[in-house]
């Protein structure tokens, strides 16, 4: 409900890193509190920022350019079913060999990876559009080299990430 109107004003990074961050205080609130209600509340936040996430990673994949959107999509789904799982016996076997406090220190790093990802993604698009793209432009004689940058750039363009984030 909330996530396609940020997704419209911002783009679809903007929204990743924002929920990875409000994700993080949520996880860190987890491990942090040992009242029961904030420990709920806490999860809640967490999933809060965890919400819009991956409707956005869906659309993303959706909307990349080159891949098929059914192929992108299945893909993304995919990876998720993967983490799904993946994460949850990890948990488990880090939980037997320390305790269940450490072991939720797992999602906390997956939840940092996760917005490090997304800072990365969005240096890339920025690196790309002010420095290699305007470059091309000036200097590149060759029509199909310029038509293989204008095909990476549609790529990023479909992120519909803003250069001036």
């Amino acid at each position: 409900l909330v996530g396609d109107p940020l997704r419209k004003e911002f783009g679809e990074i903007p929204v990743i890193i924002f929920g990875s961050v409000i994700s993080f205080i949520g996880m860190v609130g987890v491990l942090s509190f040992s009242s029961v209600a904030l420990v709920l509340v806490s999860y809640s936040v967490m999933g809060l920022g965890l919400a819009p996430i991956v409707p956005t990673l869906f659309s993303m994949a959706g909307k990349n350019g080159k891949i098929p959107a059914a192929a992108a999509t299945s893909t993304v789904a995919f990876m998720a079913y993967g983490g799904l799982l993946v994460v949850p016996p990890s948990i488990g076997w880090m939980d037997q060999h320390t305790n269940l406090h450490e072991a939720l220190f797992i999602v906390l790093g997956l939840i940092a990876l996760m917005f490090s990802l997304a800072l990365l993604l969005r240096k890339l698009h920025k690196y790309l559009t002010e420095r290699v793209f305007r470059s091309v432009n000036k200097s590149l004689g060759s029509p199909l080299c310029a038509e293989a940058f204008y095909q990476f750039g549609c790529y990023f363009k479909a992120l519909r990430v803003s250069s001036t984030i």
